[in-house]
């Protein structure tokens, strides 16, 4: 029964992807608004104390900040029960999470659960 184990892996993986790559484009434009709010505090603040080069500092702030969002999109990639669970909601009635939590299992029950998905 390793086949339908790796048949769920496969079908795991792929929803695992795009909920990765949604993860991503989320916490790069999250840390670009972090970034750009804070460039535009420190271009208001160089109006009042002298700053050179604000624009540039700004610039690298906004890419710092874009740089964490991916590190920590990096360092949140999805597990895959949250990947069946968000896989699941679309419409699965439970499944999926149910032949994830049984991968390695060979009881003709789990055997039985895992050929319905």
């Amino acid at each position: 029964m390793r086949e339908l184990d790796k048949k769920i892996s496969e079908e795991v993986n792929k929803g695992r992807r795009r909920i990765f790559l949604v993860q991503l484009l989320n916490f790069l434009l999250i840390g670009a608004s972090f970034g750009i709010t804070v460039s535009i505090f420190v271009v208001v603040l160089s109006r009042i104390i002298p700053i050179y080069g604000v624009y540039t500092k700004s610039l690298w702030i906004t890419l710092i900040f874009m740089l964490a969002g991916l590190v920590y999109a990096i360092i949140k990639y999805p597990q895959n029960i949250y990947t069946a669970l968000k896989v699941d909601a679309l419409g699965l009635k439970e499944r999926l999470v149910t032949a994830v939590e049984l991968k390695n299992n060979d009881s003709p029950l789990a055997i039985m659960q895992k050929k319905i998905l």
